[in-house]
Order: C-alpha cells, then structure tokens, then sequence
C-alpha cells in the first residue's frame, strides 16, 4: 500500500487528491461525461483533473468511456478515507450504507429509518451551479421522490436498481 501510495502524494494539489479519492469511492465504472458534470458541478476541475490521474496510470478508461481503476489502486483509495477517522460521520466520504444510515439516524435523532423518502430542493453549489444530474442508483430503501420541478435544471435522473 505504501509504494502505491507514493503516486497519490505525488499528485500536484489537494485537488487531484480529492479527485482521485472521488473516483476512487464512487466512481469506478461510471461514465466519465456523467462523472465530469457530476464533479465540475462540486467545483472540481474535472478536465485536467482526470487527466492527470491518467496520465500518472492511477485512473484509465475503457472503450465505453468508463472510469477504471486496478483493484489495488482503488483499494489504496479507499483505505486513505477509511484511515481519516474510526468515527464514520468523520470521515470525508462515507461508502457503506450501513455507515451513510447511522450518520442519518445519528443526525436525526431517530433510532430507526424505515423508509427513504427523497425531497427535492434547490441547491447551488457554491460556484452558482445548480443540479443537473441525479444519481440515485442502488438506492433500495428509496420509497418516494419529491417534485422535480424543483429542480429546472435537471437534465438526467438515474435510478438503477432502486
């Protein structure tokens, strides 16, 4: 782990860091046109970003456009965020839905979530950007969704496996 890691802490900023430790979470295997509007929205420069995690061998693409990662690097990605605290609701991205659901049940107060029922608000990320794509994908405690025309600028709405 600790030689793959040498790539990581070679890369030029913290941006690329927290790009590559973006893909490496959630990423892996998404279309990269889906994944750049998804990042550029959150303030990533995903262009040159993604290039340069390609071209130090850490992120590839397959011919389908798809982002791909070797299972070792992906895992050295993974461990980085796991190693950020014990504490789940501390750490800069959470990947388990087992961790995602106590942070939200912690949050909120409530011993038990039987149900997730999505509503939708408008929100800006900070560069004035709204919403343009919805992952909801693998989402299976999802019971109901809110009123999409709250979100006008809404171009792809993903609900795989829900």
């Amino acid at each position: 782990m600790n030689k793959l890691k040498i790539s990581y802490d070679s890369l030029q900023d913290n941006h690329d860091q927290d790009l590559f430790l973006h893909v490496a979470c959630f990423f892996i295997g998404k279309d990269e046109d889906v994944t750049m509007k998804i990042l550029d929205g959150c303030d990533f420069h995903t262009t040159v970003g993604i290039q340069n995690l390609i071209d130090i061998c850490l992120v590839a693409k397959d011919g389908d456009n798809k982002l791909k990662m070797h299972q070792m690097i992906r895992d050295m990605g993974r461990e980085i965020v796991r190693l950020e605290s014990k504490e789940p609701e501390k750490c800069s991205r959470l990947r388990y839905r087992k961790d995602s659901l106590n942070v939200l049940r912690e949050k909120n107060g409530s011993k038990k979530i039987e149900g997730l029922a999505l509503h939708m608000y408008h929100v800006e990320t900070p560069s004035g950007n709204t919403n343009k794509i919805l992952d909801l994908s693998g989402s299976c405690i999802l019971t109901e969704t809110g009123d999409f025309s709250l979100v006008p600028n809404l171009e792809r709405l993903i609900l795989e496996d829900c």
